[in-house]
């Protein structure tokens, strides 16, 4: 009987563990999801950031996605002495943030 309660004992810490890891590789594939998501989309507003910058560049916007609302500003300074600019796009979605810095041309 002793035997059986010690056995039932492992059993059932082995099952909590194993639940308990089961529950953070969830969480974790869940936030490269949403990385791979944010990834996406700022490698796309790249793409689609006009050269020369000037006053018709959008400077941000909402895009929507199955898991919801993502916004994305694009905030820029020239660099002295230079037609260059320093461009700087960040997308949001929740706590999430993701951001590239690039140098782009500005309109003269």
């Amino acid at each position: 009987m002793v035997e059986l309660l010690i056995a039932s004992v492992i059993a059932a810490s082995a099952g909590a563990l194993l639940i308990g890891g089961l529950v953070a590789a969830n969480r974790h594939a869940e936030l490269r999801i949403e990385r791979a998501l944010l990834t996406q989309l700022l490698a796309s507003r790249l793409a689609l950031l006009e050269e020369p910058l000037g006053e018709q560049t959008p400077t941000g916007g909402t895009v929507s996605s199955p898991q919801g609302e993502i916004t994305w500003t694009v905030e820029w300074t020239q660099i002295p002495d230079s037609p260059l600019a320093q461009t700087i796009l960040t997308v949001r979605r929740g706590g999430h943030e993701a951001h590239v810095v690039t140098y782009r041309r500005l309109a003269e």
